[in-house]
């Protein structure tokens, strides 16, 4: 006691003291841990090893490699720094506000760096630059929007998540931007389905179940059902025109009308009679060729054919042939009340026997002259016998 007051050196001294030897012994046993267990090490390599942050940084949120080692060793140290006043805090026996605090905020900085850097920084990245392998899953709400989750499993709904794609992280990212597909509302003529240099697509199209077809300007997927939207093909391309044509005839058929038998194409200066015939399922057909263009028109189309408005001189099929010897382009399906329907084919012809052999997906039609079907419909086989003049 000193002037009527008690000094608070020596428990001060005593705390302190007291403080040494719980770190001492703290480092002591981690130190003998390490040595008999694995366990500790593994924690050890949890909090403290380079491998863990780099992975934090490189992987989870996508940074640069030389941005994540920086970022690395600032965290090691901050976190070997926070380890001396939470350890302080453990092992004191006389605790106040302060040292609750300095605890409190050593616990936060300890083991809510990883969960802080992936709130501030943004946590968008799919795959892992390392592995390539996918560390997000998804779902996708009846809007069409995208959710990403860092786990997989069910949500809280019941919903089963659903490992990420390339494509689904693109559209995520586009959605994130505002930048969604759009609904291409223009006449036909005025969209520009493929780039005209790669011939790579450039409109997505959604099918509904009564078999209309809704064109976009990306991918992604339908702000109205939420399907995910598919590239535009030749096929579904033909389709669509075919059906905008009969929509316009029907609309037009205000009364009833007889269509203009259609006017014989031109022939090879060596007239119709030396034009190649051949046999199509009843019917005959003759081939007109010009450079790699073909051309088979109907010559006398069978009864069921006639009946269905094929006339003589109707256009069955047109395409080109490729330099490796296969045939491509579009062949047609007639309707009396509708007219001519195109559908993509492919083939070859028969250097031995002459024959031309193509398949392709016939589309169907309603009664109103609809295309109800585009692409589903199982491969019609066209065959071409060769039987001379």
């Amino acid at each position: 006691m000193t002037n009527g007051r008690v000094s608070t050196t020596p428990s001060r001294r005593a705390e302190a003291r007291y403080i040494i030897i719980g770190l001492a012994l703290v480092l002591c046993g981690a130190v003998a841990a390490l040595v008999v267990s694995d366990r500790v090490a593994n924690i050890y390599a949890m909090y403290f090893s380079y491998d863990q942050f780099k992975d934090l940084y490189y992987n989870k949120l996508g940074l640069s490699d030389a941005r994540s080692e920086l970022l690395t060793v600032i965290t090691q140290f901050i976190y070997g720094v926070a380890w001396i006043p939470l350890t302080a805090f453990i092992v004191s026996w006389r605790l106040n506000l302060q040292k609750v605090l300095m605890g409190f905020i050593a616990w936060v900085v300890i083991y809510g760096t990883a969960p802080a850097a992936i709130l501030l920084m943004g946590d968008n990245v799919c795959f892992s630059q390392s592995s390539g392998d996918a560390q997000k899953w998804f779902i996708q709400d009846q809007a069409g929007n995208i959710l990403l989750f860092d786990s997989d499993g069910f949500t809280s709904s019941g919903e089963p998540k659903k490992v990420v794609t390339q494509q689904i992280c693109r559209d995520y990212m586009r959605q994130q931007t505002g930048n969604r597909p759009q609904l291409l509302t223009g006449s036909l003529d005025q969209i520009e389905f493929f780039d005209s240099v790669t011939g790579t697509p450039k409109v997505w199209y959604n099918q509904g179940t009564d078999g209309s077809i809704q064109l976009f300007d990306k991918p992604g997927f339908d702000p109205a059902s939420g399907e995910e939207l598919n590239r535009i093909t030749r096929d579904i391309v033909l389709s669509l025109q075919a059906a905008h044509a009969s929509k316009a005839r029907v609309s037009a058929n205000t009364r009833p009308h007889t269509t203009p038998e259609p006017t014989p194409p031109a022939l090879p200066s060596n007239s119709a009679s030396g034009a190649p015939v051949l046999l199509h399922n009843g019917s005959t057909v003759y081939l007109v060729g010009e450079g790699s263009v073909r051309r088979i028109y109907y010559k006398q189309p069978r009864q069921g054919m006639l009946a269905a408005g094929a006339a003589p001189h109707a256009l069955l099929f047109e395409g080109a042939v490729s330099q490796t010897g296969s045939w491509r382009g579009s062949a047609y399906i007639f309707s009396k009340r509708c007219g001519a329907f195109p559908y993509a084919v492919q083939g070859y012809l028969d250097p031995m026997t002459g024959i031309i052999n193509l398949t392709g997906a016939a589309p169907r039609v309603d009664a109103n002259c609809r295309v109800i079907s585009v692409g589903a419909s199982k491969n019609d086989t066209l065959i071409f016998t060769p039987i001379g003049d």
